[in-house]
């Protein structure tokens, strides 16, 4: 594919992702700022993948299938990404408990 191609692709890819819209969140949960923590994994990656604006961004590739069994509070709850970090993959615990922030996982929040 040509770089134009490529561009365009990328430019359409992302249009397409207009609704919802996704922020980072440093801090507490997601819904103290009236938003939602994500918990679907396949809108875990979308949420990466907006956020960063890379459309071929994937988890991190140390992540079991269906993310990592951490069950405690020390790892953010849900949709993440180190430091916010947009060169560092997606990451999902599902079942941990720490708020936004913790160990500087920062979270990716649904608006």
């Amino acid at each position: 594919m040509k770089k134009a191609e490529e561009e365009a692709a990328r430019a359409e890819f992302l249009s397409s992702m207009a609704a919802p819209d996704y922020a980072f969140k440093k801090s507490g949960t997601c819904e103290d700022d009236n938003m939602e923590t994500i918990m679907d994994i396949k809108e875990c990656e979308a949420a990466g993948r907006w956020l960063t604006k890379d459309s071929n961004k994937g988890f991190a590739g140390d992540m079991p299938h269906g993310g990592y069994t951490t069950s405690n509070h020390g790892r953010t709850r849900g949709c993440t990404l180190h430091n916010s970090n947009v060169n560092n993959g997606i990451q999902f615990f599902p079942r941990a408990t720490g708020h936004c922030g913790t160990y500087s996982f920062d979270c990716m929040c649904k608006k």
